[in-house]
């Protein structure tokens, strides 16, 4: 760097001597400096003011003046300064005040109501043992009354007169006692209601007078809070004049600094030239003082060096300046030219003095000192416009500018040494003006060089938001918005076709892959070949560009995989890059997860917070290294940089817009046209990117060129891009250039560059003051929880499709459902941003996929339970509102009903289902033959069943709670069936309204007071806390005087900080206790209710709310959050997760990487929850977890959580959709009239959550939270049919639990071979003191009932192994960080830490109950042969010819030890149709793995198929040994095999059968198509290379003699025919003698049939039977061959190979070992090195070569 700069000053010198040699006819000395990096330097420079000139005395007026105002600025600054603390310090004492205040009143009411409570509820006692009393007074006096009616009665009846006339008298005496007693009694009542009369009243005045008096006081503090509010205002008046008058103090100083600029341009340059050097040594100081500490030693060597570097351009400059003059003498100049020039070169020079003569006058062979002098004059004007243009923003941009301006001297300097050379060769000055330019030369090359932009052309394509998926990708309903993704591929393919240097990258693969399949096989080539060559960049390549605050990780990796899997199969290709430029606030799961885990270099996005924003752009760290997970730390850190010039955007710069849909001013070169514009058009984007430059680091900078639905035309984007680059290039301030954001990534990996780091995520988003992107966290909470319920479905239906081992033909429906899936994680779908008919398409297009997905899951249960064909199951979407037509039906129209239940995850659960149900006569049994076992039931009331807008559902009003317990990754089965009794009920409890209730279990107590919950209590840790729930609403902001922005979809803003409640009554609430589970059932208000469950053991409570039709007849919106205020000490902090991973700290009114300055109190403290928040203190924590992603807060106020549940909204917040949100049944279409287009009317939303809260001690918190937040992700699937069930009978499962801090996240079908399997560890570092530590797994032990062939691990998104994951990482260079660490386990799992697995597995297929034998004609022989039918073909006809062993290796599984035997099946096929053959018959190899128990010997009863694989090619072969050929004729031999690859054809009479020939590769093809005959006796050797299988004979070098055999018939039937289709498989067993049929399997039958054929005539052909030597190697096994049990099959004897082979009887059963020898002329056994090799086999034929022979090589 000081060797550089004192070069560089070296150079000032010499340009400044030439110029003040050619310049002496002007007053005026023009000079300009290269940037000075050194202080040695400035030193060095000081004596340059002796050239400066006299300066003006305007000059020395405007600095007078700008002092003055510079002065008064600053006394402006600090009375403001005075004013704001005034203002922060009032701030405080009313906000003490206020927080004084309430804590006041707080207490005052608390102690107030308390006390009144108690005495409530002490005179309710009494008065109600008064009215017990009443109660039965008047009970006795009613008696009484009745008998004195009856003694009445009887007294006037004369017929009992004369019976009752003795006892009359005692009756009445009795009478008139009780007539007493009653009197008595009535008196007491009466006195007793004075007494509670005046009790109520001397309490309710007691209560009076101190509510009074607190009124009395509140008034008074509120009259104290407004006078300090006025006074505040009062102080923001003054800071509101202030600020005017800074700001006309600023207008006042703008107009007397242009004026101070327009004087200071009549400066001398030299002045200039001064303050230039002072910036740029500024500039280098700063930077060399960071560097210091480190570089102490190296500076003062670089030090030492600039000065004897200096000191020799001194001298070098002086000899220079000095020849020069001795040329201009000698060409006579005028004589005031050459004594200025002398004298300005002697003060300069003194020591050099005498050299400095005058000269007279000039001469004609001298113009070229002129021309270069003129140069250095363009360059002064130049580098003054430059100036202008720039603003000396950078010193980058200096440098770059010299460089240039150097080349140009250098070129005349070159033609000036030309012209001197030739007056004269011979002279001394010339060859120092020759040393002269090379130092020259040698200070260009250490210039720094010109900023590098990268143009990167882009489109990005919503999947959804305006319009739906389909009309975006047709162009229709432009009435909305002119989008038309279709004619953007098909313009920008053929751009890139016309010029090679074009390049585009492109996002969406749900666009790209539905127009890719419209394309001709021409279009695809070009595509393909546009990819292969970088024009066409696919970045990030998922299936949309996903929502990153309202999407699962599960769902952005699926999302992220189907794009990156269509992408590697049709192209070929795997993203580098991430592209994340639209969604609102970006996640750390997107940066750990989905971009370095995935293998992504780089990440890219335009949206950040505007303050972050602006901080960045400041510093220099609009690009930095964003390392987001501190469980995954610095393996999972990723280069991120902003896009759209780091100005919160991703579009281009501003006026270079060249879209169809733009008005920017296009480039016109045409010189001959009025609007020629180049100048302009490159001075602008100069500036523009200078600007850019000077806000990161690096030279290197990328400029967006596109946006939203941009390049529909193509053409007039890349034709003006194509005219910019070109132009810019010419001008040569900046290099630009077409580019990718793959090979951005790479030019800044070549930087030496130390970034800066992030460690947070950029939550929330906010575009400016009052504007966080906060609300759309809970947008559309219906349709979040659709995708949410779909995603479950779609994680299970994979495991069932894999378990149960279905062909991917009957699993379709799943790519159907995958695509659905991808559509809804885009980031205006999943976020609820969309406008209501798209949100509409997304729920379609979710349940078309489900649709389509259900048959084969019913299949593949049916399979698994072994159900009959005729039941298929169902799956009942509507539970959620009990509606179930089969479980419904039970007691109606049938009297049992089994349905299935599956478990998704990797450990067993036991939990609670509903079911809805008719009647309650029913009880559930095991549907599981041979599973006993009582199952516990409990029937409870039914919630509200009703719609999405409020219409009843018609569903059941029961509902049966079934406690089942489910497998790992599994399934049970049960049936619901009538019974005699009715099942157990909860039944309602007689409770009081508004006292208090408690639901309490073993491990839980809850108190519910006023209607609400009130306290939970852990009764394992004895902690408890105040749980005070409640129901609010915030009144949306329609815009006011701090700002007009309204709260709509995306933006959440309350008009005030202070929530309201729902209801201000008291709730009405009913509990109901039963065996299972205790609920409490609520009502609060007319459109909230609730449902509060604590289930038997339970260490959670789970809350089911339902919001109904949110009222907003009063004009306002309402956004409504369910809130829990607690005693926990939060201190202003929280905890919410990110994506359902990493739970990230979060604090009230604070960002870790920038100061807030925060405007809005409630909604710049609310995050995204997607799964789970919780709030903690040193001895407790609650933590609730959600079904659905929400947005919520802990930060707020201290101990209290917020999650806003529902939001309807009257007012747009001006951010794109154009509609307010507010969720109506209808919408009006849009079409015809405009003022009527996309009008919502009809009911509103009604939707229906569940919160789950988890109490407890912090430190054991994460062991029960984590594993509840899968259940809730997954919860257990029930498929209704299928009637009794049976245990599985599919390939594999889990056995038993995985360790408890993993998780089966991922077990799918990838392809025919592989399955697709992701493992997570579940528990975030420090989460937990056991379970967040490392864990190791065997993956193989967790596959039961499967033959694992191959493990290998893959990368996040399974496209790219993990090997190329990790060398994909750059190591790049961060601020206080050490580089990344390798891991070295593939089997261990750190904290939170997913690895993908591909795994190969054999199939266990069981024979059949009463099946003899195993055959061909089993379900996956049937299956595989199936995918290869021909059109029309209606059975495959199977005539083997033998059956030869390739491999044999050992098992463990089942609890037995086994030998699998893998063989190949060469047979003769032939399809045939409606009873004839079609096609022509042809042989083929297929691989048929056999199974048989190592502990017995023979033929075993349990021997069976274990895997049928037809036509599977063989290993690739390639002759790769000498062959030395002795010619038993003069002629040479003829080349039968070429070196190509090429094979000569005979005719199709005669066919190969050696088992090499069907994998001898040729760039033709396989030649088994093209291969009909090989001379007789030729022997080849072959080397077979590893194929896909793992078979045995892998690179083994093998010999086969290829011979023609004869196709011969004999009349063979077929073993087998496979009928496929709905044609059942029948065996048709050989009716020849068993001989015969052992003759077409034996080895040594073919040998004889070959003999045979050899003396027989070959018609049509002439072979010949020369003798080719053939040398053969032998070679080891290798390590990993012995681990896994094979053994060695060959022998090397001499000049003979045997080998021993296993053959099989044509019964498929019966094995028996041949030993085959096969005759070379040499054989090697594998202790032979290679010089053996070398001297026996290859030197022979070198030396024949040599000898001028003919050698045939094959």
């Amino acid at each position: 760097m000081e060797q550089g700069g004192g070069g560089r000053r070296g150079f000032a010198l010499l340009h400044k001597t030439i110029v003040a040699l050619s310049w002496g006819s002007s007053n005026r000395i023009h000079q300009r400096s290269l940037k000075t990096p050194s202080k040695a330097s400035l030193a060095f420079l000081t004596p340059l003011t002796l050239l400066r000139a006299p300066l003006s005395p305007s000059i020395s007026m405007a600095d007078a003046t700008l002092k003055a105002l510079r002065k008064k600025l600053g006394d402006l600054e600090d009375e403001l300064d005075a004013v704001t603390e005034a203002k922060v310090e009032l701030e405080e004492q009313v906000n003490s005040l206020k927080s004084e205040l309430e804590a006041a009143r707080g207490e005052d009411l608390r102690a107030a109501l308390q006390d009144l409570q108690e005495r409530h509820e002490s005179e309710l006692k009494k008065a109600q043992s008064a009215k017990e009393e009443l109660e039965q007074a008047l009970s006795s006096k009613a008696d009484l009354e009745a008998k004195i009616a009856a003694l009445q009665e009887a007294v006037t009846s004369p017929v009992a007169a004369d019976a009752a006339s003795g006892s009359l008298a005692d009756e009445r005496a009795q009478n008139e006692k009780l007539l007493s007693e009653v009197r008595e009694l009535t008196a007491r009542n009466d006195a007793l209601e004075e007494q509670l009369a005046k009790a109520d009243g001397d309490q309710r005045s007691e209560l009076q007078e101190a509510l009074e008096q607190e009124r009395q006081r509140r008034q008074s503090l509120e009259t104290e809070l407004r006078d300090l509010r006025r006074a505040r205002d009062d102080l923001d008046d003054v800071l509101e004049k202030s600020r005017a008058e800074r700001k006309a103090d600023g207008a006042e100083c703008e107009r007397l600094s242009r004026v101070c600029q327009e004087l200071e341009s009549d400066r001398d340059m030299a002045l200039e030239r001064m303050q230039s050097a002072e910036r740029l040594a500024a500039a280098k100081s700063a930077n060399l003082e960071e560097m210091q500490s480190a570089r102490a030693t190296e500076a003062a060597r670089a030090d030492s060096l600039a000065k004897e570097l200096e000191r020799r351009t001194a001298l070098t400059c002086a000899m220079l300046a000095a020849g020069t003059l001795r040329v201009l003498r000698q060409s006579r100049l005028p004589s005031g030219f050459a004594r200025h020039a002398a004298a300005v070169a002697a003060r300069r020079w003194p020591e050099q003095s005498l050299i400095f003569e005058p000269v007279w006058e000039p001469q004609p062979m001298q113009l070229s000192i002129m021309r270069y002098a003129n140069m250095f004059e363009t360059y002064f004007v130049l580098r003054e416009a430059k100036q202008r243009v720039v603003g000396g923003q950078t010193f980058q941009d200096v440098d770059s500018f010299n460089l240039r301006f150097m080349d140009r001297f250098m070129v005349f300097h070159a033609e000036a040494l030309k012209s001197l050379t030739r007056a004269a060769p011979h002279d001394g000055l010339i060859a120092r003006m020759q040393w002269a330019l090379v130092l020259c030369s040698a200070l260009a090359v250490q210039a720094e060089p010109a900023v590098e932009v990268h143009i990167v052309p882009h489109t990005h394509d919503d999947v959804g938001w305006l319009k739906t998926v389909d009309e975006y990708f047709t162009g229709q309903n432009n009435s909305i918005q002119r989008a038309y993704v279709r004619l953007i591929l098909d313009t920008v393919v053929r751009c890139l076709e016309q010029n090679p240097d074009r390049k585009f990258t492109y996002v969406e693969t749900a666009f790209f892959a539905r127009w890719w399949r419209q394309q001709e096989n021409s279009t695809q080539q070009l595509v393909r070949r546009l990819v292969s060559s970088g024009q066409l960049e696919f970045s990030n390549g998922g299936w949309c560009m996903h929502d990153e605050a309202a999407t699962h990780f599960l769902d952005m990796i699926d999302q992220t995989t189907l794009g990156h899997k269509f992408l590697m199969e049709e192209l070929g290709a795997a993203p580098r890059t991430g592209w994340q430029l639209d969604p609102f606030g970006h996640s750390s799961t997107q940066a750990a997860l989905l971009s370095a885990e995935v293998g992504f270099q780089g990440l890219f996005f335009g949206r950040i917070d505007y303050q972050d924003l602006e901080l960045r752009r400041e510093k220099k760290e609009a690009e930095f290294i964003w390392r987001a997970s501190p469980s995954l730390g610095a393996d999972a850190q990723v280069f991120t940089g902003l896009t759209g010039e780091y100005g919160g955007n991703y579009g281009p710069p501003a006026g270079f817009d060249w879209d169809v849909t733009s008005s920017d001013e296009t480039i016109q070169d045409d010189p001959a046209l009025e609007d020629y514009n180049v100048k302009s058009r490159v001075d602008d984007f100069v500036a523009v990117a200078m600007v850019q430059a000077n806000q990161t680091r690096g030279r290197h900078i990328m400029m967006t060129m596109g946006s939203d639905f941009q390049y529909e035309d193509a053409f007039t984007w890349f034709y003006n891009l194509d005219k910019l680059i070109r132009h810019v290039n010419a001008d040569g301030r900046v290099h630009a250039f077409y580019s990718t954001p793959g090979m951005y990534v790479d030019a800044k990996k070549s930087e030496k560059i130390t970034w800066p780091m992030k460690e947070d995520d950029f939550f929330p988003y906010a575009d400016g003051p009052h504007q966080f992107w906060t609300g759309y966290f809970t947008s559309r909470p219906t349709l979040k929880r659709y995708i949410r319920d779909t995603s479950a479905f779609f994680q299970v239906a994979k495991q069932i499709s894999v378990i149960s081992n279905q062909p991917a033909s009957q699993m379709e429906g799943l790519n159907a459902l995958a695509e659905a899936m991808g559509v809804a994680q885009h980031h205006d779908a999943a976020s609820g941003t969309a406008k209501q008919h798209v949100t509409f398409d997304y729920a379609k297009r979710l349940a078309k996929g489900r649709a389509a997905a259900l048959p084969g899951v019913s299949a593949a249960l049916k399979q698994l339970t072994q159900a009959p064909d005729s039941s298929d199951f169902v799956f009942c979407d509507l539970r959620n509102v009990s509606v179930c037509a089969p479980t419904q039906a039970v007691g109606k129209t049938t009297e049992r009903s089994c349905f299935t239940l599956w478990n998704g995850l990797g450990h067993a659960r036991e939990e609670l289902i509903e079911l809805p149900v008719s009647t309650e006569k029913l009880e559930v049994v095991s549907g599981t033959r041979g599973v006993q076992g009582a199952v516990e039931f409990q029937i409870v009331e039914s919630l509200p069943s009703v719609t999405n807008y409020g219409a009843p559902a018609g569903g059941a009003s029961k509902t049966l709670l079934v406690a089942v317990k489910l497998p790992a990754v599994g399934h049970a089965s049960y049936c619901l069936q009538t019974a005699g009794v009715a099942a157990p009920t909860a039944k309602l409890a007689n409770i009081s309204q508004g006292a208090c209730q408690a639901l309490e279990n073993e491990n839980l107590k809850l108190w519910f007071c006023g209607g609400m919950l009130a306290n939970i209590t852990d009764k394992l840790s004895k902690t408890s806390t105040r749980a005070e729930q409640s129901w609010m609403w915030y009144k949306a902001s329609v815009g006011d005087a701090a700002s007009s922005q309204a709260s709509g979809a995306y933006i959440f803003r309350p008009n005030r900080s202070q929530a309201l409640p729902v209801f201000t009554g008291l709730p009405f609430m009913r509990v109901f206790r039963g065996p299972l589970a205790d609920e409490v059932h609520q009502q609060v208000g007319s459109w909230i209710s609730q449902r509060t469950r604590l289930a038997r053991g339970a260490r959670h409570v789970e809350i089911t709310y339902t919001v109904s039709d949110i009222p907003v007849d009063d004009g306002w919106g309402k956004e409504i959050v369910s809130r829990i205020s607690t005693d926990i000490k939060t201190g202003g902090t929280c905890y919410t997760d990110s994506n359902g991973r990493e739970m990230l700290q979060r604090k009230r009114d604070f960002r870790p990487t920038w100061k807030l300055k925060q405007t809005e109190e409630v909604a710049g403290n609310y995050f995204p929850v997607t799964t789970s928040l919780y709030i903690r203190d040193t001895a407790a924590q609650l933590t609730v977890l959600t079904d659905v992603a929400q947005a919520g807060t802990g930060c707020v106020r201290d101990g209290e959580i917020e999650l806003m549940v529902h939001r309807r909204l009257l007012q747009d917040d001006g951010r794109g959709v154009g509609e307010p949100l507010n969720e109506t049944e209808f919408v009006t279409p849009y079409v015809g009239d405009k003022n009527d287009q996309g009008r919502h009317y009809g009911p509103g939303l009604v939707t229906r959550g569940v919160h789950v809260l988890h109490f407890g001690p912090p430190a054991t918190a994460a062991a029960t939270w984590r594993p509840l937040m899968d259940r809730m992700y997954i919860p257990v699937q029930p498929f209704f049919g299928g009637g009794k069930a049976a245990p599985s009978v599919g390939s594999f499962s889990l056995q038993g639990d995985l360790p408890p801090s993993l998780q089966v996240l991922t077990l799918s079908q990838w392809d025919e071979t592989h399955i697709l399997l992701r493992i997570g560890h579940q528990f975030g570092i420090g989460e937990d003191s056991e379970l967040s530590k490392p864990v190791s797994v065997d993956i193989k032990s967790v596959l039961v009932g499967a033959t694992v062939l191959s493990i290998e691990e893959r990368g996040l998104a399974a496209t790219i192994t993990r090997d190329e994951v990790e060398q994909r990482r750059i190591p790049w260079h961060v601020e206080g960080s050490s580089q990344p660490k390798q891991r070295s386990d593939v089997f261990t799992f750190g904290p939170l830490q997913i690895r993908t697995f591909f795994v190969q597995i054999v199939e266990a297929l069981r024979r059949k109950p009463g099946q003899a034998r195993p055959d061909l004609s089993s379900l996956a022989a049937r299956v595989a042969w199936a995918k290869e039918r021909p059109t029309g073909a209606q059975r495959w006809e199977l005539l083997p010819h033998y059956c030869q062993v390739v491999q044999g290796r050992r098992a463990e599984h089942s609890g037995r030890g086994w030998l699998q035997v893998t063989t190949r099946l060469a047979a003769e096929e032939t399809w045939t149709s409606k009873g004839r053959s079609d096609q022509s018959p042809r042989v083929r190899e297929h691989f048929v793995v056999f199974e048989l128990p190592r502990e017995t010997s023979g033929v075993a009863e349990d021997f069976r198929i274990a895997a049928v694989k037809p036509g599977v090619p063989a290993e690739s072969c390639r002759v790769r040994s000498w062959l030395s050929c002795r010619p038993s004729s003069k002629r040479a031999l003829r080349h039968t095999l070429k070196s190509n690859g090429r094979l000569p054809t005979c005719r199709a009479e005669h066919i190969i059968y050696p088992s090499f020939a069907a994998g001898v590769s040729s760039r033709d093809g396989p030649l088994q198509d093209r291969i009909r005959c090989l001379p007789l006796h030729r022997k080849s050797v072959v080397e077979q290379g590893l194929g896909s299988d793992g078979i045995r004979t892998a690179r083994t070098l093998q010999v086969h003699e290829v011979r023609i055999i004869p196709l011969v018939r004999q009349n063979m039937e077929p073993v087998a025919e496979l009928h496929v289709g709905n044609v059942t498989p029948t065996v048709s067993r050989r009716k020849t003698a068993e001989d015969a049929s052992r003759q077409m399997f034996d080895k040594r039958e073919l040998r004889k049939r070959d003999l045979a054929s050899q003396q027989a005539p070959t018609a049509g052909r002439l072979l010949v039977y020369e003798r080719l030597d053939v040398y053969i190697r032998k070679r080891p096994l290798f390590d990993h061959e012995e681990r896994l049990g094979e053994f060695d099959v060959v022998s090397v004897k001499g000049e003979q190979q045997v080998i021993h082979n296993c053959l099989t009887k044509a019964d498929l059963r019966s094995l028996y070992v041949s030993h085959m020898g096969y005759q070379f002329t040499e054989a090697f056994n594998e202790a032979a090195t290679n010089d053996d090799i070398y001297s026996r086999c290859a030197a022979p034929a070198v030396h024949h070569v040599l000898a001028g022979q003919v050698l045939t090589a094959v």
